[in-house]
């Protein structure tokens, strides 16, 4: 049995909602667990509190924290600061060298981009060396899409996608929600994927498999257990 997970669900909707009603709809989609994008300097208090009203819910609740780096030197800083503080590092590369900057460390899990910008891309370049996802968020292809060109749009996804598939480069699909309405149903998100070109099972994949991996692979590194990879603690710490 699939558990779907939205990796990329905004602080912005629980401040809006009331975390019953985020919840309920957020069950009703389909969905098992999400990741709660926030600030990194928002408090520790309210993302606990969240996760454990959402888990009271039934839903997996884990932290994560996106980045737009404008330098080299500023993304080492950010993910040296934040990558033993959150369980998702997403990084939106604003140049083709920040994204294959990105792309090859170990430390960020999701590249996503600005999709109104013509000349940052996922390319090949980035493919060879990417150890992470590439990230397909709804809500700004939504918006952009409502302003017209959405056939170029697609064209530039389905261009991704397939040299993400021929690098075996994971695909996540996310809402990036802010609203109630923007929360969209797993199947439908995995429609998504397969209209860009994702096979039957790899657009399942995109919404549960492949997030849900990213999530389990860094809670474990953050666990005591972890010594270093390959190697972990057994038994009682």
């Amino acid at each position: 049995m699939r558990r779907y997970v939205d990796l990329n669900v905004e602080m912005e909707l629980f401040l809006k909602n009331p975390v019953s009603r985020v919840a309920h709809e957020i069950k009703r989609s389909g969905f098992h667990g999400v990741a709660l994008s926030s600030d990194p300097n928002t408090n520790s208090g309210s993302l606990k509190s969240i996760r454990e009203s959402m888990r009271e819910h039934g839903l997996d609740v884990a932290f994560r924290v996106n980045f737009e780096p404008r330098s080299r030197q500023e993304l080492l800083k950010f993910l040296r600061r934040n990558r033993m503080r959150f369980e998702v590092i997403g990084v939106k590369p604003l140049t083709n060298e920040l994204a294959t900057v990105s792309a090859r460390d170990h430390r960020v899990d999701l590249i996503y981009y600005d999709l109104s910008k013509r000349n940052t891309v996922f390319r090949e370049s980035v493919a060879h060396v990417c150890v992470g996802a590439l990230e397909i968020q709804v809500r700004p292809l939504v918006a952009l899409s409502a302003r017209g060109g959405i056939h170029e749009i697609f064209a530039r996804l389905m261009r991704e996608v397939r040299i993400a598939v021929e690098h075996d480069i994971p695909i996540v699909v996310t809402s990036s929600a802010r609203e109630l309405s923007e929360i969209k149903a797993a199947r439908d998100m995995a429609a998504l994927a397969e209209c860009l070109g994702l096979s039957g099972g790899g657009s399942l994949d995109a919404v549960s498999r492949n997030p849900m991996e990213i999530i389990s692979r860094n809670r474990l590194k953050l666990s005591e257990r972890y010594i270093m990879e390959g190697v972990q603690l057994l038994g009682d710490v």
